[in-house]
């Protein structure tokens, strides 16, 4: 209810959706119609009138000139305080509006991330459309040594084989090279005996290679894509920090979150000086291979990450390579796992 002096128009006492509060104009123009029958220079006029709001505004009871008159002779003292209400009133409709805008846009905003995330979800293994993958092996990416090369001369290389390429986060993100350090429970000779080659593809400065091969204990052939064009190319399109919940982990995670975070921490002071890329950036596993009639390299297996921790299986990565893996003797996988029982500490060497 807004008051006018000692006139009193009621109007919607609350802002639920869909429903707003009458325009100023429209409550001043009831104040003062309401003037014709009011008497407003009696010191003791405090009679209330209720007007309801789907009535719109009244008009008076009298001709139009009269109320015209009437209008006119308004005590300037009510109309100071009808405008100054009606201000406050359109202050108040403008907040409840960007109230509404606000909202809107936070629904928006979480109505597209569900999607991405959907999204991500069906085109989890979808192969890339020759068009996208065409365009990826147009992408530069850069070497150990700081070399600039398109990736499809880094697929041609292994000519004649299948190349096993993992797509890793971060430079410092710890729960990426714990999936690294997991090949070496694989016999790499049931690989390597038939020409297959695993590569891993970063995103951040190559200058980190060196040392993030050191850290990850991986040998063969890294590179990186700071732009993160070759990714987006290649259906790693999801940006999220979500770890997603254990039942969507991998299994190769076998350390705590608590010790992959101190290790992530561990690495990037190791790394400060170097941009490790984007943090929000996911990965995944593919599998090229080139056509010997064409010449065109083909895509035979995608893999794309949905959180941060959901590297693939190697037994399907290394199926699609045409490989049946094997864990390594049980005295060498003790080995093994021993010594990446140490590497947990965040502060080994």
């Amino acid at each position: 209810m807004v008051a006018f002096g000692s006139l009193r128009v009621k109007r919607p006492s609350t802002f639920g959706r869909g429903a707003k509060p009458r325009s100023s104009l429209a409550v001043f123009t009831d104040a003062l119609s309401l003037s014709s029958k009011t008497s407003f220079g009696s010191s003791n006029a405090s009679a209330t009138h209720d007007v309801p709001a789907s009535q719109g505004p009244l008009t008076p009871s009298s001709s139009v000139s009269s109320g015209l008159d009437s209008i006119l002779n308004t005590p300037p003292a009510l109309v100071h305080s009808a405008k100054i209400r009606a201000v406050a009133l359109d202050e108040e409709v403008a907040a409840f509006e960007q109230l509404e805008r606000n909202m809107e846009a936070s629904r928006s905003r979480k109505q597209k991330r569900q999607d991405e995330k959907t999204r991500a979800q069906s085109a989890r293994n979808m192969i890339p459309s020759p068009l996208n993958l065409e365009a990826a092996m147009r992408c530069r990416v850069y070497t150990e040594d700081g070399r600039n090369v398109d990736f499809g001369s880094v697929i041609r290389e292994n000519y004649g084989a299948p190349t096993v390429a993992i797509f890793v986060r971060h430079m410092w993100c710890g729960l990426c090279q714990e999936f690294l350090r997991s090949l070496r429970r694989v016999d790499e000779r049931y690989y390597t005996s038939v020409g297959v080659e695993v590569i891993v593809v970063g995103c951040g400065d190559p200058a980190l290679i060196r040392k993030y091969k050191e850290h990850a204990k991986f040998d063969g052939r890294m590179y990186s894509d700071p732009s993160g064009g070759l990714q987006e190319h290649l259906g790693m399109t999801l940006r999220t920090l979500d770890p997603g919940s254990d039942a969507d982990k991998g299994e190769y995670q076998q350390m705590s979150m608590f010790k992959n975070g101190f290790l992530s921490a561990a690495n990037g002071l190791r790394m400060l000086s170097r941009n490790p890329g984007s943090f929000d950036r996911l990965g995944g596993e593919m599998v090229f291979d080139c056509d010997e009639t064409t010449g065109r390299i083909l895509c035979n297996y995608a893999h794309r990450m949905v959180n941060t921790r959901s590297h693939g299986s190697l037994e399907a990565l290394f199926a699609a390579a045409g490989v049946t893996i094997d864990e390594k003797p049980q005295a060498k996988l003790a080995e093994i796992d021993a010594e990446l029982e140490g590497m947990s500490c965040p502060l080994y060497p």
